[in-house]
């Protein structure tokens, strides 16, 4: 599959399951994804940026989580999915946070912004769905402003060993599907997320992409026993 045969089938996957993906999110991850965003977002306010890129922004939840600590003077939302996109473009307006933030559909391989555009670029659990991660990583890279300007990604990731590791495969690969087909509608949407999640772990790549864009890794942190991995990284 190319490129952009795959953009156009994560976009209208992602298009299909917007009106629920908020609620799902939360309930199949026992509530635990505010703490993950929220540990993420403490790595971007520590540089205070002023410009910030949400790259993957889905429904805005990233962004909606680092503006209810820290307020930047411009913050832009991009995203492969244009209903994904309006369902976050309405959740910032009810908020009032509209006045200064972009919206911008567009793919993380082809940013459609100038060199160090921004001081921080933040992903949250996107980085498995790019068609092409080590260009995506050029791209943030070359947004990125230069001596210290910061990236941020969440992403699921895969506990090693243990009764815990055990649970997680069970429920990654039974009843996140099931439960998620049954309230979306969509069985195949929530056949491939957990299947994503699992290739993604298994083949590691965004370390390498990382270094290959010329961003250093600082930070690994695991969260939730090793079910979600942070990264950030920085250009220097």
């Amino acid at each position: 599959m190319n490129t952009s045969t795959q953009h156009e089938a994560i976009s209208s996957m992602f298009d299909g399951i917007a009106r629920q993906y908020d609620a799902l999110n939360h309930i199949l991850s026992l509530g635990l994804d505010y703490r993950w965003r929220r540990a993420a977002i403490r790595q971007v306010v520590a540089i205070r940026p002023q410009s910030v890129l949400d790259l993957a922004a889905g429904t805005g939840d990233m962004s909606l989580t680092l503006l209810k600590r820290y307020k930047p003077t411009r913050l832009c939302c991009a995203d492969l999915s244009p209903e994904m996109l309006a369902r976050g473009r309405r959740k910032l307006t009810r908020r009032h946070y509209d006045s200064f933030t972009q919206f911008v559909e567009c793919s993380a391989e082809a940013l459609p912004f100038p060199e160090a555009e921004f001081q921080a670029v933040m992903i949250g659990f996107g980085v498995r769905n790019f068609a092409d991660i080590p260009q995506a990583m050029r791209e943030v890279a070359r947004v990125l402003t230069e001596h210290g300007g910061r990236l941020v990604v969440l992403e699921f990731s895969m506990p090693k060993r243990g009764i815990f590791a055990l649970l997680y495969r069970f429920y990654l690969r039974i009843l996140l599907p099931l439960l998620g087909g049954l309230i979306s509608g969509s069985f195949k949407a929530y056949r491939y997320l957990p299947s994503s999640m699992e290739r993604y772990a298994r083949e590691s790549p965004l370390p390498a992409a990382i270094k290959a864009a010329g961003l250093h890794t600082i930070a690994t942190v695991p969260l939730s026993g090793g079910a979600v991995l942070l990264t950030v990284a920085e250009k220097r």
